[in-house]
């Protein structure tokens, strides 16, 4: 390999969610290596079948663009699988997909994309692996419904690296001096004529830590798990088989079928009884997006469903028990306590009006003269006494006063009238009063 291979743009300072001891041949196909354009071809058979399982292979180094398949070398790109994802996903003759993955993993850049892409799918993913699950390939697989590893299969590798090639001393040898002009002071930083200094060293960490964190934080999200679980793993380490179960980076042990029964299973579990295909939904954001007139139609039906009596019935009770309390001020306690039970008791403002109509108000009794009640009520016993000693027509006799003109005055007199109520009872009065059997007190004057 010639040191001038690498002067392309610095991409030996390109980040690389791959396996270390994979990174020189990952390198070597981004640099053109390992390409001839007679032989090779473009991989553009995006899945195959078995049965109504889409079996979409990532195999060997991870790179953007499409995937490319040569006699030397082959690799999987970002765009390919993408569009291949993308395919099943519209197939109708396919109920659920399959990732069989065998890849180191691939340039960091871009990943985040794909392993989006997976999550996004309708249909189920199972992410299936008997080799390599590794860095930018575990990032992808992570994002399926389920991952499921062969005995022997390896996944993880969650890290980023990053290589720098320092050419000075070669340059030396043979008598070559490089100058890189910029304009910017970080943009020759990991130039291959120098050896990396200090602040170029602190600049790309920083870089790979980002990433990193990006890195831990979808797989997190991608397997339902906090972050602090993700972590203690996180460390660029690969887990075999049922050490991957136990990290929490697998769910399962077994063979590419049974990989395809687990997604037939899957695809059984999203479907209801008509036969109709659940939608995916990871969140409201994408149901608004893909969905807008069923949000629109949701929203609706739940405002529509609200039930606003409790409030309505909690803020009338209020009200009335404030006008209550207004009219015991008011009024009085008593005159409170009758309106409080014409309230409870539900009766109309039109169903009152009626029963007043049919029940006037009385008039108002004159004022009560005790010393008047007293004198009638002896007036009363006396002429009782009377009519018991046998007289049959008190008051008569040829001293007694002309019956016409007594009679005239008695009908004249409306306190008489009031007093004796009948003009019988009035003489006898008078019969009484002149044997000296009753004796008045005060005569009203006038």
């Amino acid at each position: 390999m010639n040191k001038t291979d690498f002067e392309s743009d610095f991409n030996s300072g390109t980040p690389w969610a791959i396996m270390p001891e994979r990174l020189h041949d990952a390198m070597k196909i981004s640099f053109g290596f390992g390409k001839d354009e007679k032989k090779a071809q473009a991989n553009e058979e995006r899945y195959t079948l078995a049965g109504s399982v889409a079996v979409i292979p990532i195999s060997g180094p991870i790179m953007r663009g499409k995937s490319f398949d040569g006699w030397f070398m082959s690799w999987t790109g970002h765009d390919s699988l993408v569009e291949s994802l993308t395919a099943a996903d519209e197939d109708p003759q396919v109920s659920a997909i399959v990732l069989s993955i065998d890849s180191p993993g691939g340039v960091a850049s871009g990943t985040d994309r794909v392993a989006a892409a997976v999550a996004g799918m309708k249909k189920p993913v199972v992410a299936w692996s008997d080799g390599y699950m590794a860095s930018a390939a575990y990032w992808i697989g992570s994002a399926a419904d389920k991952v499921m590893l062969g005995n022997t299969g390896e996944a993880g590798s969650i890290g980023v690296v990053m290589c720098h090639y320092d050419f000075s001393e070669a340059d030396r040898i043979e008598g070559i001096k490089r100058t890189y002009l910029t304009a910017g002071s970080k943009k020759a930083y990991g130039n291959s004529a120098e050896p990396l200094s200090t602040e170029a060293r602190a600049e790309f960490q920083t870089g790979l830590d980002y990433i990193h964190k990006l890195f831990v934080s979808d797989v997190a999200t991608h397997r339902g798990k906090p972050e602090a679980d993700i972590w203690p793993v996180a460390n660029g380490g690969l887990f075999i088989g049922a050490q991957a179960v136990e990290a929490g980076l697998a769910d399962d042990i077994g063979s590419f079928d049974d990989a395809v029964r687990l997604a037939l299973s899957l695809a059984d579990s999203k479907t209801n009884s008509t036969g109709e295909r659940i939608m995916k939904i990871e969140s409201i954001a994408q149901l608004e997006a893909e969905h807008p007139d069923l949000i629109k139609q949701i929203r609706e039906q739940a405002a529509a469903s609200v039930d606003t009596a409790p409030a309505r019935s909690d803020g009338a009770l209020a009200e009335r028990d404030r006008i209550l309390g207004l009219a015991a001020v008011q009024f009085g306690p008593d005159a409170a306590a009758k309106f409080t039970a014409i309230v409870s008791s539900g009766v109309s403002v039109e169903q009152m009006q009626a029963i007043a109509a049919l029940n006037p108000p009385k008039a108002e009794a004159a004022p009560v003269n005790k010393e008047a009640e007293a004198l009638a009520a002896q007036k009363q016993e006396m002429l009782a006494a009377l009519q018991a000693s046998g007289a049959q027509n008190p008051g008569a006799g040829a001293n007694s006063s002309t019956p016409g003109t007594e009679e005239e005055k008695f009908e004249a007199n409306q306190e008489l009238k009031t007093e004796f109520g009948t003009f019988a009872r009035y003489q006898a009065f008078l019969q009484a009063e002149k044997a000296g059997k009753v004796k008045i007190l005060r005569r009203k004057e006038g």
